[in-house]
């Protein structure tokens, strides 16, 4: 069976057998994807209500790498190197990128944790212009995914964002995709969403209407710090294995420090700008047992419903116990995203 993981920047789901628990983590999985940054900026010039609307992307072009990342768990392969491959496109309705070389940013083979790249974002400008730039009418040109995903939402690319998608595959190495992977999670596939920002020459100077960053306009994003974890009320080690009681309930509680959720804008269809609030979604994971909860939190544009959020982690482990691993995923809402991994031995 193959295994097909979509991330988004909101929510992560899994194609899983309906027995199967999305927080109990026993095959080849991905996950988690980041992007470093996690959203690229650039000015944009002109009035929007005149419909006037002058991108300027080489704040984009000039801004360095995006590193890439990915929590990849594969608690039964004994450190068995893997096959993987990073890919772009403009967003699709398959999670899936193509897989020819224009749309490759880089592959490789090893353990799970060297399942990055450093993406240079300017060159592969610079060679899609040179492309569009050179490639005449009725001459068949190579693919340049990153400027169709601009030409492909004109809206987005002046006022309201776009998305450019990034495509991980990772399979076990030496094995063919579609041919050998037989067992599930053999041949595993993740995406996210790597969001580009319009800043306009309207977004409002008062800091009390939207947040101001340092040199004016909208404050610096990234990801998430970690957040800490505790098992029964006491802090979750990162750099250490705690022990706890097999077979006994256990309760999970992330805690969000306090004033790490940001104030942002985004515009709104009447011309002007709404102020929103972050509120982190947590996505929590082991390798022995399962929770009650996988995902805790509001997540998204604020807590809609209004009232006390739950964090509760609910966590039930077998009798025998042995050596859990507990993933923590946090997502921002805006494509930000970051984890933790911590140890916890269940003795019986």
């Amino acid at each position: 069976m193959r295994r097909l993981v979509l991330l988004a920047p909101l929510f992560a789901a899994a194609c899983a057998l309906p027995s199967d628990n999305p927080s109990s983590v026993h095959d080849l999985r991905i996950l988690a994807i980041a992007a470093t940054p996690p959203e690229l900026r650039y000015p944009v010039h002109g009035n929007y209500a005149q419909e006037q609307c002058n991108p300027d992307l080489s704040a984009i072009f000039t801004a360095g790498p995006v590193e890439l990342s990915a929590l990849v768990a594969d608690p039964q392969g004994n450190g068995r190197s893997l096959d993987w491959s990073w890919t772009f496109c403009p967003q699709t309705g398959s999670e899936r990128c193509p897989t020819g070389s224009a749309y490759v940013i880089a592959s490789g083979s090893g353990p799970p944790s060297s399942i990055a790249a450093s993406w240079d974002i300017v060159a592969e400008g610079l060679n899609e212009l040179q492309i569009q730039q050179s490639c005449g009418a009725g001459q068949s040109c190579p693919p340049t995914p990153l400027f169709d995903a601009f030409e492909q939402n004109p809206i987005g690319l002046c006022r309201f964002g776009l998305w450019l998608q990034i495509g991980l595959e990772v399979r076990v190495a030496g094995v063919v995709a579609g041919a050998g992977a037989a067992d599930a999670g053999e041949d595993i596939y993740g995406s996210k969403l790597l969001v580009f920002t319009p800043v306009p020459d309207d977004y409002p100077t008062d800091a009390g209407v939207c947040p101001q960053g340092p040199d004016g306009g909208m404050p610096p994003h990234g990801n998430p710090p970690p957040v800490p974890l505790l098992l029964d009320g006491n802090t979750l080690p990162v750099a250490s294995t705690v022990a706890a009681q097999a077979g006994v309930p256990h309760t999970l509680t992330p805690e969000i420090p306090s004033g790490a959720e940001q104030d942002y804008c985004l515009p709104n269809f009447q011309g002007g700008w709404t102020r929103l609030h972050e509120t982190w979604l947590i996505s929590a994971m082991t390798t022995i047992g399962t929770f009650d909860n996988e995902q805790v939190g509001a997540g998204g544009f604020g807590n809609i419903s209004g009232g006390a959020i739950s964090y509760a982690i609910h966590w039930t482990s077998p009798a025998d116990g042995g050596l859990a691993t507990v993933y923590e995923v946090v997502r921002d809402g805006r494509g930000g995203t970051a984890w933790t991994s911590r140890s916890v031995d269940l003795t019986p």
